[in-house]
C-alpha cells in the first residue's frame, strides 16, 4: 500500500480511495454572467464553458466545500478543472475562502486553461485547497 495515503490500511480502502481520484462525469456550464460562483459538483465535475457575455469571474467553492464534497479526501487528494472560454473577453479563475489560485488565473477569448487542484489541508475549519495552472 506505499503508493497511497498512509490511512488506507487495506484493499477495500485502496479501491475506495481510487475511486474517489476517479471522476466519471464532465459538468458542462455555459453562462452568460460576469460573475459566477462554481457548485463543488460544478469544479469536480472539470469543465466550465463560458460563453455569450464579455468578460466573466468564474469563484470556486470554499476550500471546506470541496473537500466536503470529494470521496475520502487526503492531503495530496486532487482533480483536474478545465475552463473553455468562447466569450468576447477574458474568463477569470477566483479561488473561495480557503482556495489559492497558483499561476495564470486567467484564459482569454477563445482559448481553454487547465487547473489541478491539490488538497493541502483537511483539518475542520482550516481547510485548504490550491489550484495550479497546468
Amino acid at each position: 500500500m506505499a503508493l497511497f495515503p498512509s490511512v488506507v490500511k487495506n484493499t477495500e480502502e485502496a479501491l475506495n480511495y481510487l475511486a474517489g481520484a476517479v471522476s466519471s462525469t464532465i459538468t458542462a456550464l455555459v453562462s452568460a454572467a460576469t460573475t459566477l460562483t462554481l457548485t463543488t459538483a460544478q469544479l469536480l465535475g472539470g469543465l466550465l464553458n463560458t460563453a455569450g457575455g464579455t468578460t466573466c469571474t468564474a469563484t470556486t467553492p470554499t476550500a471546506a466545500a470541496i473537500v466536503a464534497a470529494m470521496a475520502n479526501p487526503q492531503v495530496g487528494s486532487h482533480f483536474t478543472f478545465n475552463v473553455v472560454n468562447t466569450n468576447s473577453g477574458t474568463t477569470t479563475v477566483a479561488g473561495g475562502s480557503g482556495v489559492t489560485v497558483t499561476g495564470l488565473a486567467t484564459a482569454a477569448t477563445n482559448t481553454s486553461a487547465t487547473f489541478r487542484g491539490v488538497v493541502t489541508n483537511i483539518g475542520s475549519g482550516t481547510e485548504a485547497v490550491t489550484l495550479y495552472r497546468v
